[in-house]
């Protein structure tokens, strides 16, 4: 039996979440570990689950044992009305979250939170690199979400808010916007000029990102992302190179008439986002720190010819 006290992770059956669980199972036991599930399974081993949604759960079932960490990596969705849907999501997750919040005070449990949240929280910054302490002014779908997140004060509360920007890996933004449309279409989509200015992270780094700085880190903003940052345009030039498909530009026009608001602000922002805490991490930390290996990595797990995106 562990002695230690468990951490709870929320999202953890997510896209990011999945990947912080798989790297947290390298560090601790899967009897220190509980999940919260709402419409998938967890699919790991020895994990404890606890079902229900983030509005409804019974935290006092953890009360036994209080988690001495919570990495907070769960969202409630909107799935249509757009704008409208988006803010009565955040609406609930605000409601949800500040009911974790105070269940934890009033029962004593005595824990620190990680919240993890997105770079679109900065908003448009031209080609300045944005540091930890920069001031919020949320853009696209942050607009929205943005409510949720505001319960966790990582000056007033043992807090660490972690902000990752474009994730690259096997799900989210990356699948829907470009991996399907290689296999679909056999093109590599730009989205508007290409000329806005993009961070990136991989996903098991960003895990193990998250992972390090929940058990080592104290209260305070901690950004993650490579050192490297690209206009959009030669990301797309990058999977064209990787994958042999030629590119495929969505004009400013042609995205308006396509995709929502928020979509399109989001792939017109610039969001280079940089950190004061690199030395915090130990040396050679993250396996991908240039964009094309990433790439490569990820892209090989997509598409048929392996062969020639790997030589």
């Amino acid at each position: 039996m562990s002695k230690n006290r468990p951490i709870l992770i929320l999202g953890g059956t997510g896209f990011i979440g999945h990947a912080v669980v798989s790297q947290l199972l390298r560090e601790r036991n899967p009897e220190d570990l509980i999940v919260l599930s709402h419409r998938k399974a967890s699919s790991f081993a020895g994990v404890k689950t606890i079902k229900g949604s983030l509005e409804k759960v019974d935290w006092s079932q953890l009360d036994h044992n209080p988690p001495e960490t919570i990495i907070h990596l769960a969202r409630i969705n909107a799935t249509r009305f757009g704008k409208l849907g988006r803010y009565l999501a955040a609406r609930k997750g605000r409601n949800a979250n500040k009911r974790l919040v105070e269940h934890s005070q009033r029962a004593n449990w005595r824990c620190s939170f990680t919240y993890v949240s997105g770079s679109l929280m900065y908003g448009e910054h031209g080609t300045e690199t944005i540091l930890e302490g920069e001031g919020l002014k949320p853009i696209a779908f942050a607009r929205q979400y943005s409510i949720a997140e505001d319960v966790f004060d990582p000056v007033a509360q043992n807090v660490r808010v972690i902000r990752v920007p474009w994730v690259i890996g096997q799900g989210s933004w990356f699948k829907g916007f470009f991996t399907d449309k290689l296999q679909s279409e056999k093109r590599v989509p730009q989205y508007g000029s290409g000329e806005n200015w993009m961070s990136f992270i991989e996903v098991s780094d960003a895990a193990k990102g998250i992972v390090y700085a929940s058990l080592n880190f104290n209260r305070g903003v901690y950004h993650l992302a490579m050192p490297q940052a690209l206009p959009q345009r030669n990301f797309c030039e990058l999977i064209s190179k990787l994958s042999g498909f030629p590119i495929k530009a969505f004009s400013n026009t042609e995205m308006e008439m396509k995709f929502e608001e928020a979509i399109v602000e989001s792939f017109r922002s610039n969001i280079i986002l940089g950190t004061r805490f690199q030395e915090n991490f130990p040396a050679n930390f993250f396996q991908f720190t240039e964009v094309e290996s990433a790439l490569k990595h990820h892209l090989s797990l997509f598409l048929k010819d392996k062969e020639r995106i790997l030589s």
